[in-house]
């Protein structure tokens, strides 16, 4: 397999980027791909001991220390994204709510990702 390169990239190699959602199959091939990109990611997940096995499947891939899990089991709780944003350069929001009774998308986006539009957190991407 080749090495994913990124010529000339906005966010510094070796950053941080937050993956919501990691345990998923989008969510985890994602952070695989800034693995092998040269970043180091941070994944968000519902149970950290449901997910345990995150961990040492890409440390055998990208190196010890490049991935972390970080629980957030209520995305819609006050003061719930605090630790997970704070040091990332990135953010690849691709956790989200699956099911057939999803009726309002605007709703469940607002619920999904509470430090989107009415947060005081910024991003530079």
């Amino acid at each position: 397999m080749t090495k994913l390169s990124v010529n000339n990239p906005s966010i510094p190699l070796d950053s941080v980027v937050l993956v919501t959602g990691a345990n998923g199959l989008i969510g985890s091939w994602v952070a695989g791909k800034f693995l092998e990109a040269g970043y180091r990611v941070r994944g968000t997940v519902r149970s950290i001991s449901r997910c345990a096995w995150m961990e040492p499947f890409f440390a055998e891939r990208h190196g010890s220390g490049r991935f972390e899990l970080v629980e957030v089991s209520d995305f819609g709780a006050a003061g719930a994204w605090d630790e997970s944003v704070r040091g990332v350069t990135g953010v690849a929001g691709v956790a989200g709510q699956a099911g057939a009774g999803l009726v309002d998308i605007e709703a469940a986006l607002e619920l999904e990702f509470p430090f989107g539009r009415h947060s005081n957190l910024s991003f530079k991407i």
